[in-house]
């Protein structure tokens, strides 16, 4: 499905689509394959239940996340662990506290990889039935330029076979950062079927809150696989019709942020990203959102 009923934030079309550059040679995740973390039940769960929401105490005190980092203990002008070569600590914005990251690319980068976003390695990697949330705050300049082609990257999640041979990845993209007609897209490259989300243009000069969540397995259908994207409080993708691993044996080794300039002709740009937090299974989220889904959300606020 695309949206539970009722809840107005745009329209989703499924249709066969070519993911575009697989890059599929270039990059390294740079990790071994360590092992299988312990999986929680389903926390994605359909049932509607309620817990802890933004704003309030999680339950059972602190939680800490597999990764976070709000880029406050790192001097300005370095750049931070798990991050590309051409992200900088600033102080120009910030979402909260007083620092943040500053992505950019130039044209001499072309794709950009290793200089453009950021990597998260999963450690040890994360295996069929494991789940994944991926979470940050992003300011885009009024000058930036989304001219990425066919797909402005946001998050994407690598997938590899047992002997780090590279199967895809499952992307969260801009596709057209104006709208209002396909503004967002959501694919498993390899699976080649994307959904997209009609409804608000991409907004410079103001913060916006992403979460990705996946549940991964090489089955499409409800208790399988799992596809969904928050922006802000509204969840704008919810999908069961894709699998978020080519076969049941695939691994998880890496979530990246950006990564790569789809057509790899990026003008000068940059971009300013805040509040980065990954969560796993072996210690998953305390929050819900309304309709009950575990979630990040605007955690650590209310914690």
């Amino acid at each position: 499905m695309c949206l539970p009923d009722g809840t107005g934030f745009g329209a989703c079309d499924c249709s066969e689509v070519d993911a575009g550059p697989q890059d599929s040679g270039s990059e390294d995740s740079g990790l071994e394959d360590s092992g299988n973390p312990d999986a929680s039940q389903d926390s994605g769960r359909d049932d509607g239940s309620t817990g802890p929401e933004d704003g309030g105490p999680d339950a059972g005190g602190g939680w800490v996340p597999y990764f976070h980092d709000d880029f406050e203990s790192h001097p300005v002008g370095d750049t931070p662990p798990r991050t590309f070569s051409r992200t900088t600590v600033t102080r120009e914005y910030s979402y909260r506290g007083a620092q943040a990251a500053r992505m950019a690319i130039e044209p001499e980068d072309g794709g950009g990889f290793g200089e453009w976003g950021a990597s998260v390695p999963l450690d040890p990697v994360l295996r069929e039935g494991d789940e994944l949330w991926v979470r940050f705050y992003v300011r885009w300049p009024e000058t930036f330029q989304f001219t990425a082609m066919p797909f402005q990257y946001l998050v994407r999640v690598r997938t590899e076979g047992p002997m780090r041979t590279f199967d895809g990845h499952n992307d969260f993209m801009i596709a057209n950062a104006r709208g209002p007609s396909d503004v967002f897209r959501t694919i498993k490259e390899g699976h080649g079927v994307y959904e997209s989300y009609d409804g608000l243009p991409v907004p410079t000069e103001t913060w916006e809150r992403y979460e990705v969540y996946l549940r991964f397995n090489h089955r499409p259908g409800m208790g399988a696989a799992r596809f969904r994207v928050w922006r802000d409080d509204n969840l704008l993708f919810d999908r069961t019709d894709l699998p978020t691993l080519g076969e049941a044996d695939r691994v998880v080794p890496a979530a990246l942020l950006f990564s790569w300039w789809s057509g790899e002709m990026p003008p000068s740009n940059h971009v300013f990203v805040d509040e980065l937090t990954v969560a796993t299974s072996a210690n998953p989220p305390t929050r819900r959102d309304r309709f009950g889904n575990v979630w990040i959300g605007n955690w650590p606020a209310g914690d």
